[in-house]
């Protein structure tokens, strides 16, 4: 029928695997003119799918970026989509938002939409960014993460 559809997160966009420590920070924009229908869209995961012998669970991880599409997906959520696997302890920036585009006769129109489903915890930058919650929260590894108190944690 011409459409595309489609699953998408700030860091996944259709996981049936474990994931734990990590975080999305970018911002998700789906505001092309491509006739596209978005099933599930997360800031962190489009979908976290249980299927059978799979084990679809996330675990202690973060995003931080926003959302702008130009149609409604059928899902869609700060942290996650949808999701029918295991999500522990995890968490989105308290400012996010989720944002309709519309353009019509070249006049471009933002309405915040809510999402429908809430997976996670809505924290401040400056919690996201604790050292002490990278590291007693979240449980980040030092010896594969380097935390520094006010930024992102980053691969050693």
């Amino acid at each position: 029928n011409g459409h595309c559809y489609v699953q998408i997160g700030g860091a996944i966009g259709f996981n049936q695997g474990k994931i734990h420590n990590c975080y999305s920070t970018g911002n998700i924009d789906v505001t092309s003119n491509a006739i596209v229908d978005i099933l599930n869209i997360g800031g962190f995961v489009g979908n976290n799918k249980l299927v059978s012998g799979y084990q679809a669970s996330i675990n202690k991880c973060f995003s931080t970026g926003s959302i702008t599409v130009n149609n409604t997906p059928t899902k869609y959520g700060y942290f996650a989509g949808e999701t029918t696997g295991t999500n522990k302890n995890c968490y989105y920036l308290d400012t996010v938002a989720i944002t309709m585009k519309t353009v019509v006769d070249e006049n471009e129109t933002l309405e915040a939409i809510v999402p429908n489903t809430e997976v996670g915890e809505a924290k401040t930058f400056d919690e996201l960014l604790s050292a002490d919650f990278i590291e007693n929260t979240l449980n980040f590894d030092r010896m594969i993460w380097l935390v520094v108190e006010g930024e992102l944690p980053t691969l050693r």
